[in-house]
């Protein structure tokens, strides 16, 4: 993938991105907060418009396809969870062909969440809603995964434990993966390489 001279304007703000990734490479952002890493993910999945540039993906432009269209799965920070389905049924969403039970109890068991699946989003604590959502999202055919801070709410144990099983699902699959992390541990447990977005913004008008 390749995000070439990629300008989004927000509150006022000219941001700028350039990056590249080979397919099925992992890749950490990193930098401090209001410097643009989530506004970065929210562009590649199409829920943020571009000003200008390209994102070129196996020949396309991304930037000329809806978000429905995007060969992107993405974790928010709020899990993606329907609150009125079942967590099994979270899991199920969205798929032509869905995973079975077999597989969702494996993903579960692997991140201590298999005893969960028969309840409600609503009975979960913070940590299992985002562990169910990042099942979700890793088990999705499409093959490039955004991640924005997807372990925040883990305790470290439980945390590394979920850096491992995405990386080596990522590496299973041959994901393409960009993960957006604050700390450096979830970068060096799951990333080929980090990149350091630095602030650039330029108020508009100026």
């Amino acid at each position: 993938m390749l995000v070439d001279q990629l300008v989004v304007i927000l509150d006022g703000y000219r941001l700028q991105y350039n990056l590249q990734l080979a397919a099925g490479e992992c890749l950490a952002i990193q930098g401090r907060s209001g410097v643009g890493k989530s506004t970065l993910l929210n562009t590649l999945a199409g829920f943020e418009t571009a000003k200008s540039g390209q994102v070129l993906w196996q020949g396309k432009n991304l930037l000329s396809l809806s978000a429905q269209q995007r060969p992107v799965s993405m974790l928010f920070q709020d899990h993606n969870l329907f609150e009125h389905l079942s967590v099994l049924d979270n899991l199920k969403l969205g798929f032509k062909i869905p995973p079975s039970r077999q597989q969702l109890e494996e993903a579960a068991a692997a991140l201590d969440v298999a005893d969960q699946l028969d309840k409600q989003p609503t009975e979960l604590s913070g940590g299992q809603r985002q562990r169910i959502g990042l099942i979700r999202t890793l088990l999705r055919p499409e093959p490039l995964i955004l991640l924005d801070e997807p372990f925040a709410e883990l305790d470290q144990h439980t945390r590394r434990k979920a850096a491992h099983w995405t990386a080596a699902t990522a590496k299973t699959q041959g994901k393409t993966l960009i993960l957006v992390t604050h700390q450096d541990e979830d970068a060096e447990r799951i990333a080929d390489r980090t990149l350091e977005l630095e602030y650039s913004h330029k108020k508009l008008g100026k």
